[in-house]
């Protein structure tokens, strides 16, 4: 068998070990139940709306009530929304992230790098715990933005109506949300799903520092919160956002999101955790 045959057999098997865990299944309906508990607290709200405004007959106000500021990712008002964003590098490490811990425990690990390689056995890893934590932030994220479409019009937002949208002037693609929302909002996801996945590498790299399953699933987590609790020490000194808990959503919670930031943060979150991984991968005996 070529080298690339037996490298996709191998990412092959990895993708269903992570896909068919209880883990990754009981997360995705974790994350799907809070996307859907968001989704029906804004329908119920704009269909409120909706029908005071009629009985009273004053003016609509079409533009303030649209799909771009009631789905998950346009607000951070329901119950369900502050839960997902807050839970969200939790929810990304729990899948799979453990998975490493599980298989050098047990010597499955050398197994695997006799048949497939050292090498290949850690990308295939990466790549799985990558596309698990993604997927189970990204299916509840588009059910969210499905389901409120279904209820609520997708109208063009308005800049005369932007203290309804929580879209601040300077933020992140701001203009873009103005005249193509659609496309603001699937970049949103976009970046939503590469966080998930670097912050589930976050875990696959402290499996192979600690030794407790719980702490690799919840170190992730602890770190970004630090990150989150920091800004404290911005107050009046920076007024950009710094933690992914609030930039991640596709709105702006307190500070402005800047692209830079981002990017760093974005960076570090892949340099860092592949850099362990690579280190200790070649430490590892076969």
């Amino acid at each position: 068998m070529g080298k690339k045959k037996r490298f996709l057999r191998q990412l092959k098997i990895e993708m269903e070990k992570a896909l068919k865990n209880k883990m990754f299944l009981i997360t995705l309906v974790v994350g799907m139940i809070l996307t859907f508990l968001a989704g029906l607290y804004q329908i119920s709200a704009y269909e409120y709306v909706v029908k005071q405004e009629l009985l009273i007959g004053s003016n609509p106000m079409v533009e303030a009530y649209s799909l771009y500021n009631k789905w998950i990712g346009g607000e951070m008002q329901s119950f369900g929304a502050i839960c997902f964003f807050y839970l969200f590098p939790l929810l990304a490490a729990l899948p799979y992230g453990w998975s490493c811990l599980t298989e050098r425990k047990t010597g499955y690990n050398r197994y695997l790098m006799i048949r497939g390689g050292k090498k290949e056995y850690y990308l295939c890893k990466y790549i799985a715990v990558f596309l698990t934590g993604g997927l189970v932030i990204l299916i509840p994220l588009v059910f969210n933005f499905l389901m409120v479409a279904m209820f609520v019009p997708a109208v063009q937002p308005d800049a005369h109506y932007t203290i309804y949208y929580a879209v601040d002037y300077g933020t992140m693609w701001s203009s873009l949300f103005y005249h193509a929302p659609l496309l603001y909002d699937i970049l949103y996801i976009l970046l939503d799903f590469l966080f998930a996945g670097l912050f589930a590498c976050m875990s696959m790299a402290c499996a192979l520092i600690l030794k407790n399953k719980i702490a690799v699933m919840i170190l992730p987590y602890f770190i970004i919160l630090a990150l989150h609790y920091a800004r404290t020490f911005c107050y009046y000194r920076i007024y950009q956002e710094i933690s992914p808990l609030n930039y991640l959503a596709a709105c702006s919670v307190e500070n402005v999101t800047t692209w830079w930031i981002v990017l760093i943060e974005a960076v570090l979150f892949a340099i860092i955790p592949i850099g362990i991984i690579k280190v200790i991968g070649k430490q590892e005996i076969m």
